[in-house]
């Protein structure tokens, strides 16, 4: 659900797109834990593309308010909400494993298409405030060249996480008994 608003103009022997955009939208991932929805909502998007016959440009710069649970999150909050009394880190865990923060996000890319060559590349940032999703800049190039109707192609792609991976604070010395549970609810937050 949303709104788009969309300008275009001449610029130099090509054409500039200004878009913005403003809703929300909802998508659906699956996982070996089971599926999960995750909401963006508040999503705010401004984006630029200058193109002629030979080259495209864009760029995108926007945020949004995410929302959501990953599966089996429910049975790590109950785990941890009966240690929080002797184990304090165990109501931050509650908290941390929310999807539930906002997403701000950069992409620049481009493309050129001359003769039988065809080259695009991209990179995007994309920062969170929550926990479980770090911060990361990703980047691909891809090359390709047409023979007739056959167009093999490469591409090289990166994606790197700019924080360490979320590590859950140990639980407290504890009865054998205890401390089994405790360790076990503390590796399911770290997965």
């Amino acid at each position: 659900d949303g709104v788009d608003l969309q300008h275009r103009t001449a610029l130099g022997d090509g054409e500039l797109r200004i878009k913005g955009n403003f809703g929300r939208s909802s998508s659906t991932f699956r996982s070996n834990a089971g599926d999960f929805r995750l909401h963006a909502n508040k999503a705010t998007t401004l984006s630029l593309d200058w193109h002629n016959e030979l080259i495209q440009l864009r760029g995108a710069i926007g945020q949004m308010q995410l929302e959501g649970e990953l599966p089996g999150t429910e049975a790590l909050k109950q785990g941890l909400n009966q240690f929080a009394p002797i184990w304090p880190a165990a109501r931050q865990m509650q908290t941390d494993l929310a999807i539930d923060g906002e997403l701000r996000f950069i992409t620049l890319g481009g493309s050129v298409d001359y003769g039988p060559w065809w080259l695009q590349a991209e990179w995007g940032r994309f920062a969170t405030e929550t926990k479980i999703y770090a911060t990361m800049e990703s980047a691909y190039i891809s090359a390709a060249y047409r023979i007739n109707e056959f167009q093999p192609y490469i591409t090289l792609s990166q994606a790197k996480s700019q924080q360490a991976h979320y590590q859950a604070p140990p639980p407290p010395r504890l009865p054998p008994r205890l401390a089994g549970a405790a360790n076990a609810l503390a590796a399911g937050v770290n997965t």
